[in-house]
């Protein structure tokens, strides 16, 4: 590879674990609906699954796909055959509310993002999903001030693994393909072959020690 000059970087599972977080914000507004509109957990959950099919079928590679309000106004209108605003919105910030409280950085990857500071790589998280939400998480881990750029699928017009989002990240952190390398989760592996980008897999937190080998 060529001199590294800068790094793109995921978001979700990457300095953080998504999983947990989803799983349990997700869980809380199950419980929620099930209280609300009187249904069993069970009823609830599936009719979140079923919207969130739809959704994610009509708005395919689309930020969009990934809105959880979207995800609640569906599935309160598959219980109650109408859209009802107050509630959606409620279960939306209910998730969001759990969602952040479960986030933590996952260790090293403040020290690696300092690092790259140090020695002047330009870095850009490159994220799937909504601007307002994705920059709501980075400013809770606490790493708003060490990238220089951020670019979602919201802005970009598609999702990862499309080459386009790439194509815009590295026209703002002004790099060539070969003069950078894409840290990410086992999703973002294909975005970087399709991109013929160097790629190195984030796991684990003790892999954010590894990845600072790559750029000493």
């Amino acid at each position: 590879m060529a001199r590294l000059k800068g790094i793109l970087l995921d978001l979700d599972d990457t300095f953080y674990e998504y999983k947990k977080c989803n799983e349990l914000a997700t869980r809380k507004c199950l419980e929620s609906i099930s209280k609300i509109c009187k249904i069993n957990i069970k009823d609830a959950k599936q009719n979140f699954l079923k919207a969130r099919k739809q959704v994610k079928k009509i708005l395919k590679n689309t930020a969009a796909a990934r809105s959880r309000l979207l995800y609640f106004k569906k599935t309160i209108e598959l219980i109650e055959n109408r859209t009802n605003i107050d509630l959606a919105l409620k279960l939306e910030n209910i998730f969001w509310e759990e969602y952040f409280k479960r986030m933590n950085l996952r260790s090293n990857a403040k020290k690696f993002l300092e690092l790259c500071r140090r020695k002047k790589l330009k870095t850009i998280i490159v994220t799937n999903l909504t601007t307002k939400e994705q920059f709501l998480k980075i400013r809770k881990l606490g790493i708003e001030k060490l990238v220089d750029f951020v670019i979602t699928s919201e802005e970009a017009g598609i999702e990862k693994p499309s080459k386009k989002i790439i194509q815009h990240a590295l026209k703002l952190i002004k790099c060539k393909k070969n003069n950078v390398i894409f840290i990410g989760d086992k999703d973002d592996y294909l975005a970087a072959k399709k991109s013929k980008i160097s790629f190195f897999l984030i796991s684990k937190d003790s892999d954010w020690l590894q990845a600072m080998k790559i750029i000493i």
